[in-house]
């Protein structure tokens, strides 16, 4: 099942809910692998943002917040959605 997360950044800033939001999240950076989208870090705002705000509204993305250790790869693999990406730019 989907789990639902906030990516934030220049080019896209919106909750995905679900396979089509990430399409449209895919859209936004048409040079961008899966990969390279899965390697968005966690937003912690230098480890203000506490650990409950992060576990019950999850932030990623590529703007100088997201300095966290992990990543929306690690993320999609907590919540088993890896083969919930939909076909397009396989992530490697």
């Amino acid at each position: 099942m989907w789990q639902q997360f906030f990516f934030e950044s220049n080019m896209f800033f919106d909750h995905v809910k679900g396979p089509s939001d990430w399409q449209r999240l895919r859209a936004a950076y048409p040079n961008k692998t899966d990969d390279e989208l899965l390697a968005a870090k966690e937003a912690t705002y230098g480890g203000k943002r506490s650990q409950e705000l992060r576990d019950t509204r999850p932030n990623y993305g590529f703007r100088g917040e997201h300095d966290g250790e992990k990543t929306l790869r690690d993320f999609f693999i907590r919540y088993n959605m890896l083969d919930l990406i939909p076909s397009g730019k396989a992530a490697k």
